[in-house]
Parts: structure tokens; C-alpha cells; sequence
């Protein structure tokens, strides 16, 4: 599928109707390839719609629209995400959790029982758990029925700030929780966006962990608003101030 956003520098174009530039980007999965970019400059509404057509683009993403350019893209038969804004490579980033969140796990496509992603200091149910899904070195898909597991090695390349990463790898083994000892506000945000449940406060080995989350000993742990950060953050501040 071939998608074009609407750019002005660095972010999505703030209105389709003025935009300078269309970048090019062929999506297989929540995978990302550059096609190029495409000066839209001051060309007329018809020749700016056609320009759509010519290089093939099926969906768009941009910022406002108006209702002219909405109803000529649409009549084309090509699909529009508006009123986006910010970094084009965040945006990218939404597009992946949005795909990932949408593959089925193995009770939907197996009938299988539930199969849970463990980050792990080392590859075998009796390693401890690690606290940090974004740092661990292993990750383990235990499947609940029988115990029977997969190990995936994080090279030291792949550690640290892979959220996006541990989640594109937790969906593809059809799993849809994760326990883990901690994690930060932002992987959880990434997590789940892409439907990951999240389960914070494992400790001890893979083995104690899944046995505590079958008794019901640990829940799922969900992500903050934005305000509750703020107010955090305030607290903090002011804590230190009296200090």
C-alpha cells in the first residue's frame, strides 16, 4: 500500500490545500519504505488531486482538508487520515502500533490457549525476570496450556528504547500480554497503543511470574493521561523545593 503525507519540513503539513510537498512511503505491515517526495508547489486543485493519482497513492495523510479536495480525493477511491499533526516520523510510528494492533493472537487464529511475553535475564523459565522490557536480553512466549516456549536473543545493538520493536515482536508471536518487572511511562504508552497488556511488578523467576498471574496476583498496569504526567511532575518539583 502506497500512503502520501503532507509535509512541511519535519512535520505533516498543517492544510492539504496549501501543501508544498507529498512524501511517498510504501507500508507492507508496519514496515516503512521512502518512494521519494513530490513538490506540490503552487499547482491548481485539479492538477494537486491528479498528482495523487499519478504516483499511486491509496491513502492520505494530512492535516486540514477542505471539503472540495476531500470530496475530489474520496470520488477517486482514495481513503484520507486528516487533521493529523506532528512529527512525520511519530505519525509513522502511530500507523505501525495501529497495524500491530490489529493481528490476531493464537486463541483467535489457533483456538490455542493464551500466550504470554516475558522479558527475561536469560532464555529458560527459570531465569529472572528483568525489570526493564526496553533493556531486556531475552524475550520468552510461554504458552500457558503446556509451558512450551520460544526464546528470541535482543542483540546488544537492539537494547534500549525499543518499545516499538519488543511490540512489532510481541504481536508477531500472537501474544497480547506482557509481564515484566517495570515499565516506563513512554514504552507503556507504545505497548499499548499496539493492544499489549501491560503486567508491571513480576519479580523472581519466569516460572514464579506466570504461575502469580494465573492465581490473579498480578493485573495489568495502565498507562497515565498526559495531566496525571503534569501533576506528577509538580509534585516532584515542588518536593524538591522544600527540601
Amino acid at each position: 500500500m502506497r500512503i502520501g503525507i503532507t509535509t512541511y519540513g519535519s512535520r505533516v503539513s498543517p492544510l492539504f490545500d496549501a501543501a508544498e510537498k507529498l512524501l511517498l512511503m510504501d507500508v507492507d505491515g508496519d514496515q516503512f519504505r521512502r518512494r521519494g517526495e513530490v513538490t506540490l508547489g503552487s499547482l491548481g486543485p485539479a492538477l494537486r488531486v491528479a498528482k495523487l493519482d499519478q504516483f499511486g497513492v491509496q491513502v492520505l495523510v494530512c492535516g486540514g482538508i477542505s471539503g472540495f479536495f476531500r470530496d475530489a480525493i474520496v470520488a477517486r477511491g482514495i481513503r484520507i487520515h486528516a487533521w493529523i499533526s506532528g512529527e512525520v516520523g511519530d505519525v509513522l510510528g502511530v500507523l505501525a502500533l495501529r497495524y500491530l494492533a490489529s493481528l490476531p493472537t493464537a486463541t483467535e487464529t489457533e483456538g490455542t490457549s493464551p500466550i504470554l511475553a516475558i522479558a527475561a535475564e536469560g532464555p529458560s523459565l527459570d531465569a529472572a525476570i528483568n525489570s526493564c522490557p526496553s533493556r531486556c536480553r531475552y524475550l520468552l512466549f510461554v504458552r500457558m496450556e503446556d509451558m512450551q516456549f520460544t526464546v528470541h536473543k535482543n542483540e546488544e545493538r537492539q537494547l534500549g528504547g525499543r518499545a516499538l520493536y519488543n511490540a512489532r515482536l510481541i504481536r508477531e508471536n500472537k501474544s497480547r500480554v506482557l509481564l515484566t518487572g517495570r515499565c516506563g511511562a513512554n514504552d507503556l504508552g507504545i505497548l499499548s497503543a499496539a493492544a499489549i497488556e501491560v503486567v508491571a511488578g513480576a519479580c523472581g523467576t519466569v516460572r514464579e511470574a506466570i504461575e502469580r498471574y494465573r492465581r490473579g496476583e498480578l493485573t495489568a498496569t495502565q498507562p497515565s493521561s498526559p495531566r496525571h504526567r503534569r501533576r506528577r511532575r509538580r509534585r516532584k518539583h515542588h518536593a524538591r523545593g522544600a527540601e
